[in-house]
């Protein structure tokens, strides 16, 4: 019954609350896909913290809170719910619907993210349990997250997810909602073999370890300038673009049974499909 002296982060809310909260409280938090440099998820790129309970003690939470035991185990997070509580967020639409309003619940198991607004970038993200996502992202969960994420980082994803987006945001963004998910192309992994999933794998490994770049660096043009006039999708070839992409998009060509020439007009159809809604967007703005 002795109080527990936990390691205190001091932190600041949108709010203007600023204090210290036991670090067991936070939990790393994802709200801009721009938060997202790589393929997998990694804490030194995240720059926000969410408020929830330890796992270890959620299904204690409600003896806890009675006994008054919260409170000593924990003074500073119990200080903070009291401070939100007299902000009234108890009584707020996205809380008051929790059982507590400052718990959002177990987090699921590893899983995909997919970004709701799209730029020139194609990034499905591994992201383990330990970080929550806010609602600019959407969570694919799968039994095989791993294959999966690669699969949607195929260059073929990006004509489908160019067909089925809306474009009608700002600056050329592409918004895709969680309907429009279930509508991309995605390979399904039971048509690889054991030797193709290791080789996508593999590729997947190599592209995660570095930043994603525009899709057009991504397939060998240069850095998009302002207007895009230095993007050519007839300049695409296929020893140019990047070698751990080739070697993700080899094995699902291969799988789709397409030839070189095709996997280049696949290539070439993505460059011209994204570079024209971004040029369209300056024409209109």
């Amino acid at each position: 019954d002795r109080t527990v002296q936990a390691t205190a982060v001091r932190v600041k809310n949108g709010a203007g609350w600023e204090g210290e909260i036991e670090a067991s409280w936070l939990r790393p938090v994802i709200k801009s896909p721009r938060e997202l440099k790589t393929l997998r998820v990694r804490p030194e790129d995240l720059r926000y913290l969410v408020f929830m309970p330890p796992d270890a003690i959620r299904e204690k939470l409600p003896l806890l809170t009675v006994s008054g035991e919260l409170k000593k185990r924990y003074p500073k997070a119990w200080a903070y719910i009291q401070w939100g509580e007299e902000q009234g967020y108890h009584k707020r639409s996205t809380c008051a619907s929790r059982q507590r309003w400052w718990d959002l619940q177990q987090l699921e198991t590893y899983r995909v993210l997919w970004g709701m607004i799209h730029n020139d970038r194609l990034n499905a993200s591994a992201c383990p349990e330990w970080v929550l996502v806010d609602h600019n992202l959407f969570e694919v969960i799968s039994d095989s997250p791993c294959l999966l994420v690669a699969l949607m980082n195929a260059t073929m994803v990006a004509i489908s997810r160019e067909l089925i987006g809306r474009s009608n945001l700002g600056q050329g963004a592409l918004k895709t909602e969680g309907v429009d998910i279930d509508k991309l192309h995605v390979l399904n992994p039971s048509a690889l073999t054991s030797s193709q999933r290791e080789r996508l794998l593999q590729a997947f490994e190599q592209m995660a370890q570095r930043e994603v770049k525009s899709i057009f660096e991504e397939l060998g043009l240069p850095k998009p300038n302002r207007d895009y006039s230095n993007i050519d999708p007839d300049a695409v070839s296929l020893d140019k673009v990047l070698p751990d992409r080739r070697a993700l998009d080899v094995v699902v060509f291969e799988v789709l049974g397409l030839d070189e020439q095709e996997q280049l007009e696949v290539y070439r159809a993505v460059v011209e499909l994204v570079k024209s809604r971004l040029v369209k967007a300056q024409s209109v703005g």
